[in-house]
């Protein structure tokens, strides 16, 4: 697969992302963690190891399901071969930047995508039209780009 890389970080990644909202159910029945965990393997084995998610896919189903499927791949799947993406900060029909939402985002991120202690997802975005895109690295790095 080709690879393109991160600026900031230098970081290479894989030329395409792996999307997960649809794993939610939008438009069919919702994956299984069997099928979910069929699934990640499928994008591994063919180059593809990063992943986004936001947690408004199926109001956190898309996160839950990888992460239930991540406990059944075992040490097959290490996570520190994965690339996890999330995003945070979109309510139902509106955008909520305030400190608060955003760190009981991230803390639900966590918890869906069931990392282990210490871990983190790769990268979670924050969006707001009034506020731009915005990178964190880590839970506890949140409020630097809170603006409200």
């Amino acid at each position: 697969m080709k690879k393109t890389v991160i600026r900031k970080t230098k970081q290479e990644v894989p030329a395409i992302i792996v999307g997960c909202m649809r794993q939610a159910g939008f438009t069919d029945k919702p994956f299984s963690p069997q099928q979910m965990n069929h699934f990640i393997h499928t994008a591994v084995e063919n180059g593809a190891y990063y992943f986004d998610h936001a947690d408004i896919y199926g109001f956190g189903r898309a996160e839950t399901v990888f992460g239930e499927a991540m406990k059944l791949s075992g040490s097959s799947l290490p996570r520190e071969e994965l690339i996890l993406q999330s995003k945070c900060g979109i309510r139902q029909g509106w955008y909520d930047s305030s400190r608060e939402h955003i760190l009981e985002a991230v803390d639900g991120i966590l918890s869906r995508l069931q990392t282990g202690a210490g871990d983190q997802p790769d990268g979670v975005q924050h969006r707001s039209f009034r506020n731009g895109f915005f990178w964190n690295r880590g839970k506890h790095d949140i409020g630097w780009f809170c603006r409200s």
